[in-house]
């Protein structure tokens, strides 16, 4: 069975990059990592062409906690960190709305590859180096 859809990446490229260290680590207590993941996804599956452009991004945030749970509204935000890509795909031939929600996952797994790669080059030389990331193990 092949798995590999009828298309090539034409571009990926990083589009944003933002690091904002607001405390220092603390020396005692916890911490908790929170990071989400967005992209155009509706706007491109409703929007049938022979080019998708798939733009999705990544935030991190790290907060110092003393609770069991993380609570953003009284935790300590330690940084934040944003990476946006944009990524420009070619399908062979003009697809329909299935074959494009077919692709989801494709278009989906390239960038969010290059999202942790660009976010842990962007945490590398930081002390938040060490966070981990989606898909850490």
């Amino acid at each position: 069975m092949n798995t590999k859809p009828d298309l090539s990446v034409h571009q990926l490229r990083v589009t944003q990059q933002t690091f904002i260290s607001h405390n220092s680590k603390p020396a005692e207590g916890k911490g908790f990592v929170n990071f989400h993941f967005n992209d155009n996804r509706k706007e491109c599956l409703c929007d049938p062409a022979k080019t998708i452009c798939w733009k999705a991004s990544l935030v991190v945030k790290a907060f110092s906690g003393t609770g069991e749970q993380p609570d953003p509204e009284k935790d300590l935000l330690l940084m934040e960190a944003t990476a946006s890509v944009e990524g420009q795909f070619e399908l062979s031939e003009s697809a329909d709305f299935d074959e494009i929600a077919g692709l989801a996952w494709y278009f989906d797994e390239i960038c969010r590859q290059k999202l942790l790669s660009k976010m842990r080059l962007l945490l590398l030389d930081t002390e938040f180096a060490g966070l981990p990331l989606p898909g850490d193990s």
